[in-house]
């Protein structure tokens, strides 16, 4: 492979991408043609994360990924997306207090602002740590800022400001605007890698070099909808971990649909002018999780498993047997699938029907489990060449700022389907038999 990095010149460059997750950091090498040459996945291992362990688990996943290239490979530019809305409070001589975490239940559904009702919470709850809090910065923020990156906020576009915070949504909540960071736009430069900074991780000089650019990245969630090309009117970016989120862009917004219908979020999306119609269903895999570790199986690999649960054609399907187990695993894979099918019905009540989606994240990576989904909602899934939408949405929008072109035209060129998964209408008629009986969140019937 043949690197050339002239200014902000483009040809063929690998993009240092990494995404700090929930519960985990990921980093890959993707190259401007959508390749992913060495990926990384580091386990935070405690339940109470810093902003340290994130820098940890980074450091590991870079020596992952210097020892996979054999030095060969270099980056060319750096981008960093992470879960929100979280916010890490920064003191003024650098020190970061713990974090704020979207999951630690601050947030108020009805808030406009994502991060401005964390902020609000630390004031009133811990007014000495607010008080000595010089900037808040969310997790993409904060380590490429660690990185060399200028003290920014990364802003998707213009029209997300008011949900991320501005004059107006500061003085609603009485939190002083001056703490929270000026914005540069998502794919602009943020800054450079520095000496020091190589200085600070083991083998750091093996993937990055001095002066290669920090390009401003953004949300897990706007990433995810970049990293599967989900930026056209009516397209859906099926996002599953532990938890599980449908997206769906839309290019207006009718009368017909309700803003206020609950578990209904809408949200500007990541391509300009459009909107992001948004369900979570917030157990999904965490369902299958628990499972695992409760019947001993956490050590297993998931596809002998599923092969185990998955009903085969034709096969007789009574979650009343005497297997325990067995019908525990296969009740739960089905009220996956059944939430799923859940939210489909309900955008297509809106009058959004949904036929395809594209997959994105941990769940993404299992074709069984693909295919189920598939047969059990009736819906066709692509998964793309790289199933971790967030990396190969920061690959895009580092290519972007190299290239000088836009994210929507530079996701064209990146972002390719690899695989399809067509549901068995046979199958589809069977589950939904089991579907009409089996609601998610009730009891069987």
């Amino acid at each position: 492979m043949v690197i050339l990095v002239v200014g902000f010149g483009l040809e063929d460059c690998l993009i240092f991408c990494v995404d700090i997750g929930t519960s985990s950091l990921k980093a890959a090498l993707i190259d401007t043609q959508g390749r992913e040459w060495a990926f990384s996945r580091r386990a935070y291992g405690r339940r109470e994360i810093t902003a340290a362990d994130w820098e940890a688990a980074f450091a590991r996943a870079l020596e992952d990924i210097a020892g996979s290239a054999g030095g060969k490979l270099k980056a060319a530019a750096v981008c960093v997306s992470g879960n929100g809305p979280t916010l890490v409070p920064v003191l003024e001589d650098g020190t970061s207090l713990p974090p704020l975490h979207w999951y630690g239940g601050k947030i108020a559904a009805e808030a406009k602002s994502l991060f401005l009702p964390l902020a609000a919470w630390f004031r009133q709850n811990r007014p000495e740590d607010y008080r000595d809090t010089h900037r808040f910065l969310s997790p993409p923020e904060w380590l490429s800022w660690r990185l060399g990156a200028e003290v920014l906020g990364f802003l998707p576009s213009a029209a997300y400001e008011p949900w991320y915070w501005d004059d107006v949504q500061c003085t609603l909540y009485d939190l002083d605007r001056r703490k929270f960071p000026p914005f540069i736009k998502t794919g602009s430069l943020a800054g450079r890698i520095s000496t020091e900074v190589l200085g600070l991780y083991p083998r750091a000089g093996e993937i990055l070099s001095r002066g290669i650019p920090i390009v401003a990245g953004t949300s897990d969630f706007i990433a995810s909808l970049i990293g599967v090309g989900a930026l056209e009117n009516g397209l859906v970016c099926d996002r599953a971990g532990s938890s599980e989120g449908i997206n769906l862009c839309v290019e207006s917004l009718t009368s017909s649909i309700p803003t206020s219908r609950v578990g209904l979020r809408i949200l500007p999306h990541a391509r300009e002018g459009f909107w992001n119609l948004g369900v979570v269903i917030p157990s999904s895999g965490a369902l299958f999780e628990t499972y695992l570790m409760e019947t001993g199986r956490g050590t297993r690999d998931y596809e002998s498993i599923l092969a185990e649960l998955i009903p085969r054609p034709g096969e007789k399907l009574d979650l009343n047997a005497g297997n325990e187990s067995l019908d525990w695993g296969r009740g739960t894979l089905l009220t996956m699938g059944f939430q799923v099918r859940s939210v489909l019905e309900t955008l297509g009540g809106l009058g959004l029907p949904v036929r395809e989606m594209r997959l994105s994240g941990g769940q993404a990576k299992n074709r069984r489990w693909n295919q189920l989904k598939a047969d059990i909602t009736g819906v066709t899934l692509f998964a793309p060449k790289i199933r971790d939408g967030e990396l190969a949405g920061d690959a895009v929008i580092a290519a972007s700022c190299l290239g000088g072109r836009g994210i929507y035209e530079t996701t064209r060129d990146m972002i390719r389907m690899a695989e399809a998964f067509v549901p068995n209408p046979r199958l589809t008629q069977f589950y939904g038999e089991k579907y009409r009986r089996f609601r998610p969140g009730g009891a069987r019937k």
